[in-house]
């Protein structure tokens, strides 16, 4: 190509004997020359350095032993030249970057069947070149190419896969993907913004305002994509952005004022970000974005009051005969579960007695709708905002030490010498835990003993069973990795088993019947590992695979997705069990409640009809739902509000 349109303006000299210009920068980086390229000036090493690429790519031969090892060096430098022209220089030499790109990927697709050791090494050293060029040139220069299989890998892990990590590691690495327009020649970043309003309207529309998961996402990818030095955004897509922002928030009309406000703090919010204006939120914003209420209303309280005073009479009601203690870290909120155990004729007799607020509510008071509403309980550091007001799940329905109060009492008859269950038994009766005790008193007696027997012939007898409670599950290496509740000491241990086992013996009761009940389902997505699969033997075909996609794929398929509730039970893979459930937390998750009145239902009344059973399920299904579309909110919000108290906590060092 003539490279004197390049040179008008400039000094007489540069613009004569244009080849032997390439043929004497070629030579130097051939033989090491460095002195005499940085002698020369810039624009002439620019487009000398152009032309070599253009003239060694076309001609590449996989046969050569003559090498290519100084195109890589010639990248180098012409990267550090090209960093020191102004912008509108920079936007003149695109053209000639993409049809190198196209050149070069043409010849990798073009390498020999059978590769011998120099066909190897040189092919090793065009993917470097490639991968030089996708890092540094395309994102130097803002290239936007519609790529069919590159553009379909970007929007499955932006609109699909939908981790925020993953994505913000593949703008990190790639920008160029994140930076590309589709077949209509949309720019990414005005897909995730049609994606972002659709999220809105579908959570505002919503009649108690949610889910609100994917709008939360798709608001922090918009925003990342904005916020990123390493993303073009020109002055016309910023306006389009502006527009249809400016256009949306005009159009749409709302039954309640509610709905307006919410609307509105959603897209100005985005119309700030787009403008470069980023509001730093507090934690009172947090809480408003989030619908997180860390005090609960009058109504609510007065209605908590009256519960409270409705079973004051409970404390006189006959117990389970059993002795029973809780065990729980220093700084426990809600105390839920507890643990009784005995040997009788080589069996062990395990009790697990688990808190039953749902004895106290029904499901058409406004506490139960809250609870429903919240999902679970949110833990900040020593703070807590919990499920139910703390009269309730740290009062009436808690399992403090003294204090009679309902429970479902799991009874488990374990055989001493197989640990082969002989026996289950459940009843909702009241109990009357004998001692609040912490993990640490556990190992402590454990160790050292101490003067009360039954305090201590409890906890050796559990120390006892934990070897089969904890031998019914395998937990897999990669959940652990993930997995956020690992155990740090012996009572911990015994303790979590105790509960695991409870969830997977119940939860294994009702899916053998067929009975409706919440799952917690922990599978891998074969649909997913499927689209991975394809969109990686294309990547391959395209020899994509040295820019490292092909490895975030084979990464993407081998972590596992993240647990969640359905009434269709699918296994938990984590755990290696064949049934799992959630139903030994209730006064900090709400599908262990719900669980609760499952089994009072099907399992200790055994009354139902087939209308019972349809109607539970289609209410199961509803419960699972909601709490699967708050969790990465709330997870979230845990995070953002733990930042915004260490910020704060840091500037008043």
């Amino acid at each position: 190509m003539e490279l004197s349109r390049y040179f008008e303006g400039y000094e007489g000299d540069i613009k004569e004997n244009v080849n032997s210009y390439v043929s004497e920068i070629r030579n130097f980086f051939k033989t090491n020359n460095y002195e005499e390229i940085l002698k020369r000036k810039q624009l002439k090493v620019i487009l000398a350095s152009i032309e070599i690429l253009k003239e060694d790519i076309a001609s590449f031969d996989y046969d050569s032993t003559e090498g290519y090892d100084y195109l890589s060096t010639l990248l180098f430098f012409l990267k550090g030249f090209l960093g020191q022209l102004q912008d509108h220089s920079r936007k003149e030499l695109v053209n000639d970057f993409v049809y190198i790109y196209n050149e070069l990927a043409a010849v990798l697709r073009a390498k020999p069947s059978y590769l011998t050791e120099t066909n190897q090494t040189n092919y090793e050293k065009l993917k470097t070149i490639m991968v030089e060029l996708e890092r540094e040139m395309a994102n130097l220069f803002g290239i936007k190419r519609f790529d069919p299989t590159t553009n379909k890998f970007i929007d499955y892990i932006t609109f699909d896969i939908k981790n925020l990590n993953v994505f913000n590691y593949i703008l990190e690495k790639y920008p160029y993907l994140v930076n590309s327009l589709d077949i209509n020649n949309i720019p990414l970043i005005e897909r995730v913004l049609n994606r972002y309003i659709s999220e809105l309207l579908r959570y505002v529309y919503h009649p108690n305002l949610g889910p609100i998961d994917d709008l939360i996402y798709f608001e922090k990818v918009y925003k990342t994509i904005i916020a990123s030095d390493k993303i073009k955004l020109d002055d016309s897509t910023r306006k389009v952005l502006l527009t249809t922002l400016l256009d949306t928030q005009k159009k749409y009309k709302f039954d309640s004022n509610v709905q307006k406000e919410k609307f509105n703090y959603f897209i100005y919010n985005a119309i700030f970000a787009t403008k470069g204006q980023f509001v730093e939120e507090t934690l009172d914003d947090l809480n408003y974005k989030y619908e997180i209420h860390d005090k609960f209303s009058s109504s609510i309280n007065l209605e908590s009051k009256y519960i409270i005073s409705k079973f004051k009479k409970m404390q006189d009601a006959p117990t389970v005969d059993r002795f029973i203690l809780t065990f729980d870290g220093k700084d426990a909120k809600e105390i839920d579960d507890a643990l009784s155990i005995s040997e009788e004729d080589g069996i062990y007799k395990l009790g697990v007695h688990i808190a039953d607020p749902m004895h106290f509510l029904d499901r058409s008071s406004s506490l139960y709708l809250e609870a429903s509403r919240r999902t679970r309980s949110l833990y900040m550091g020593n703070s807590c905002i919990p499920m139910y007001p703390s009269e309730i799940s740290r009062g009436i329905a808690g399992l403090n030490e003294g204090v009679t109060t309902f429970a479902l009492n799991y009874f488990f008859d374990i055989d001493k010498e197989t640990g082969s269950l002989i026996k289950m038994d459940i009843n909702n009766k009241p109990i009357k835990v004998n001692h609040n005790m912490t993990y640490s008193e556990f190992d402590h007696i454990l160790k050292h003993g101490t003067d009360d027997k039954q305090i201590e012939d409890t906890i050796r007898l559990l120390n006892e069973v934990n070897k089969y409670t904890g031998a019914i599950y395998d937990m897999s290496d990669i959940y652990k990795v993930f997995h956020h509740d690992n155990f740090q000491g012996s009572g911990e241990t015994t303790i979590a088993n105790a509960m695991i086992y409870t969830n997977y013996n119940i939860s294994n009761w009702f899916y053998k019947n067929n009975l409706p009940f919440i799952y917690r389902c922990h599978a891998e997505d074969e649909n997913k590992i499927a689209t991975l699969e394809s969109l990686k033997t294309a990547l391959e075909e395209l020899h994509r695979d040295s820019n490292g996609l092909i490895n975030i794929i084979n990464k993407l398929s081998n972590i596992y997705p993240k647990a969640y509730y359905s009434t269709k039970n699918t296994g938990h893979e984590g755990l290696h069990l064949e049934s799992y459930s959630h139903c030994t937390s209730p006064l900090r998750r709400m599908p262990d409640g719900e669980n609760s009145m499952a089994i009072k239902k099907f399992y200790i009344s055994n009354k139902y009809t087939d209308d019972d059973i349809r109607r539970y399920t289609e209410y199961l299904e509803k419960c699972a739902s909601e709490s699967n579309s708050k969790r990465s909110t709330l997870d979230d919000y845990e995070a953002n509000s733990n930042e915004l108290v260490r910020k704060y906590k840091r500037s008043q060092i």
